[in-house]
């Protein structure tokens, strides 16, 4: 298996936490990562928030937290929750 997904949103933040220890020792040609934006929690509070700007802010955070200077695949996490009003 070489290919990862994850969100900031599982275990909010922890998921990506703990894998980021884990891709330390493996090298970043060995495995396809793929991360998602928009929907986040913390402290038990989930919110949504799809601007490209928040985006962006996710992907480096994310980044951050995975010891990761590529990612190979962004998704849009659970975009039914968008309110186009």
């Amino acid at each position: 298996m070489n290919f990862i997904d994850v969100s900031p949103y599982y275990g909010h933040y922890k998921a990506e936490t703990v894998l980021g220890k884990a891709l330390k020792e493996m090298p970043r040609d060995k495995y396809y990562l793929s991360i998602k934006v928009g929907r986040y929690g913390k402290d038990g509070v989930n919110t949504w928030n799809y601007s490209g700007k928040r985006a962006t802010e996710s992907m480096y955070e994310s980044m951050e937290r995975l010891h990761i200077d590529y990612i190979d695949l962004i998704n849009v996490h659970d975009v039914e929750f968008l309110d186009m009003n």
